[in-house]
């Protein structure tokens, strides 16, 4: 504790005040005027002070591992056991309702601390359709309770998934062992370190009416710097837009917008950082704005978001989206021959002799937490009714014009709706162009399409052989026409 106080399993003992204390009475004891003179009269070990190691009477105590260390060759050993690593970590990281406080400096937002990327999870090493369902799924709590961490302040805060691979926090990316050490050093990583400090100061602040931890709803403005810089919660808003914080400078104490020199009303900031997102293609939420181009959130300012569009790699992101042309074909003009065969365990769809995927999946056919839907005719089924569904005209006629991208040439992707894309290997939905291409890069992915390749080379043999059979057949039944 950072108290000076040790404590067990029910009693305590003051380490400044040599006093015994029941666990009950520590609170008391440590409010105290004669303890804290006694507790300011106590200090930290010089180069272990990062490691809160304090000198007292009987030796010196971690206030980390609630330790006591006789000598200072013990505190040596001690800092870099794995244990004290572990708590140190632990405590440099407070839980608050915005996401993740670490060093008290930076802000890690909820869905980069749950390991959520764009429709991945980063943690699990799996994709997902339904985020809120995959945010409740006993694997993933496990596997986020369990995760180890490796911090440095002002440099990084990485999580461990695996032996090889590691999770960079403010990046909300996937980095290798191997680069770990580079990483933080990178232009990119430094700008996201920037900005998850930004969105600490301006989330996590006292100024800002919406998280006064004093009160539950937001504080009238007392001046008229704030009520220019806040927006009146009381107004005649939507719900989305009911307690959003319109700062229109990155700054608390800046009053002009950035591309005008007068003030601007609380309706009018909003009305500006609204339009500016819808220009440049941003999501923008009270609780932070979302770039889906650079997979990044930052802070709802109107600064904000026009320097992160002005950022070379964002322009450069753009730039690339513009030049893209996706080369597609219609379904029915991309299957030249088709077959099916039962499987072990499912029916299986063969396409042109090189693809093999499930015969739901060719069929859009998609399932969650035991539901079936219809991807094409954007219907729910139940089990009674997939197969009737999967032969009914006008299901048939839905599924023939929808285009499949070629560009992808090992793979059976195809566009159910712009933007909205289905995986025909893993009968997966991804809702963006760059979602779709980290699937494909998924170990996830890559497992169930050399299980389907393994498969297709089993049933060719046979697929050959009845085609030959039908062949022969069509020749000598042409004889007696």
């Amino acid at each position: 504790m950072e108290s000076g106080v040790i404590t067990g399993i029910a009693d305590s003992f003051c380490l400044s005040c040599h006093t015994y204390l029941k666990l009950k009475d520590v609170e008391k004891h440590i409010t105290d005027s004669a303890h804290q003179k006694t507790f300011a009269s106590t200090s930290y070990v010089g180069k272990y002070q990062e490691d809160r190691i304090r000198k007292v009477k009987v030796g010196y105590f971690c206030e980390i591992c609630n330790l006591i260390l006789q000598t200072k060759p013990k505190i040596r050993i001690h800092i870099n056991e794995v244990a004290h690593v572990d708590n140190k970590s632990i405590q440099q990281l407070k839980d608050t309702d915005e996401g993740v406080v670490a060093f008290d400096d930076i802000l890690i937002e909820q869905n980069a601390w749950q390991g959520l990327a764009d429709g991945s999870c980063l943690i699990c090493n799996v994709d997902y359709s339904y985020e809120e369902d995959h945010r409740k799924d006993t694997s993933h709590i496990l596997k986020l309770i369990q995760s180890k961490f490796e911090l440095n302040k002002n440099k990084f805060v990485y999580r461990k998934v695996d032996e090889n691979t590691f999770n960079c926090l403010t990046c909300n990316s996937l980095i290798t062992a191997e680069s770990k050490e580079g990483h933080f050093n990178e232009t990119e990583h430094k700008n996201n370190y920037l900005k998850c400090q930004n969105v600490k100061k301006h989330v996590i602040s006292s100024d800002c009416p919406i998280h006064d931890k004093n009160n539950n709803e937001a504080k009238k403005p007392t001046s008229k710097t704030n009520s220019e810089n806040v927006i009146d919660t009381e107004g005649h808003m939507d719900k989305s837009q009911n307690e959003i914080v319109a700062y229109v400078n990155d700054s608390e104490h800046s009053k002009t917008s950035d591309t005008e020199n007068e003030l601007l009303t609380p309706s009018e900031a909003l009305s500006k950082a609204l339009e500016f997102a819808k220009q440049n293609k941003l999501k923008y939420k009270r609780n932070g704005t979302y770039c889906k181009l650079c997979n990044i959130k930052f802070t709802s300012t109107l600064k904000m978001m026009k320097e992160h569009v002005a950022e070379s790699s964002h322009k450069e992101k753009s730039t690339i989206k513009k030049k893209i042309t996706i080369n597609k074909v219609p379904t029915y003009n991309f299957v030249d021959d088709s077959c099916t065969i039962k499987g072990i365990f499912h029916w299986d769809f063969i396409i042109n002799d090189v693809i093999c995927i499930s015969l739901f999946s060719f069929h859009l056919i998609t399932t969650h937490l035991s539901k079936w839907r219809c991807q094409a005719c954007n219907i729910t089924l139940d089990s009674n009714t997939i197969e009737k569904h999967q032969y009914n005209i006008r299901h048939i006629k839905k599924m023939e014009p929808i285009p499949v991208i070629i560009d992808f040439k090992t793979e059976f992707v195809r566009e159910i709706t712009p933007t909205v894309y289905h995986c025909g290997y893993c009968n997966f939905i991804e809702n963006s162009l760059e979602g779709l291409k980290n699937h494909l890069q998924s170990i996830n992915h890559q497992e169930k399409k050399v299980a389907a390749q393994i498969r297709l080379q089993k049933y060719l043999p046979e697929i050959r052989a009845d085609r030959n059979r039908t062949l022969l057949f069509e020749l000598f039944s042409s004889q007696f026409l």
